[in-house]
């Protein structure tokens, strides 16, 4: 059987493309553990025309390691396999990328878990405590009370105030002084 490559194939294989194309198969430098999985859809595509199309794990000459992606076709004549060929391309760039992707989304999805993990202690801390939170959104110049505070300040929504100098009225003179302003 005549085998014939590109220069991209070479490439990938870490070859010298002026060369023969080795008796060594391409299959030989697909990852041990995925073998079976090429060696399979080659012999489906020789025995009933069976194409494939698979991302591979590559081992080139020089033990580089990559990924490739290869496709297989049958040619029949007759209703028989008479040759097949293919492509085979260098998608270590692309799996990379998506390799990061996934990485950086399970981080985000991890931070985020943290974060709301976080807020129901926080939660659970301050109403174990019988303590109320207040906050100043100091770019609008509101104060937000949650409920507790409301009730620890001794006000509703219809007499509160919601600006800074609305809550400092309602804090004890002598402890004025400690809060920044």
């Amino acid at each position: 059987m005549k085998r014939s490559w590109t220069r991209e194939t070479f490439r990938i294989a870490d070859l010298d493309p002026s060369l023969e194309p080795p008796l060594k198969e391409g299959i030989d430098f697909v990852a041990p553990e995925m073998k079976p999985v090429i060696v399979a859809a080659v012999q489906e595509a020789m025995d009933k025309g069976t194409p494939y199309d698979l991302e591979l794990p590559w081992i080139s000459t020089k033990g580089r390691h990559l990924w490739v992606h290869t496709q297989g076709f049958a040619e029949t004549k007759e209703g028989k396999v008479i040759r097949i060929y293919g492509t085979i391309q260098d998608i270590t760039e692309r799996k990379a990328a998506a390799d990061d992707l996934i990485r950086a989304k399970e981080q985000a999805e991890t931070s985020h878990q943290v974060a709301e993990e976080a807020d129901a202690w926080k939660s659970l801390a301050i109403s174990s405590a019988k303590a109320g939170t207040l906050m100043m959104d100091f770019k609008r110049g509101v104060l937000e009370w949650d409920q507790r505070s409301m009730e620890i300040f001794g006000v509703d929504d219809a007499t509160l105030g919601r600006s800074y100098a609305s809550w400092m009225q309602r804090v004890h003179p002598e402890e004025q002084s400690h809060i920044v302003s």
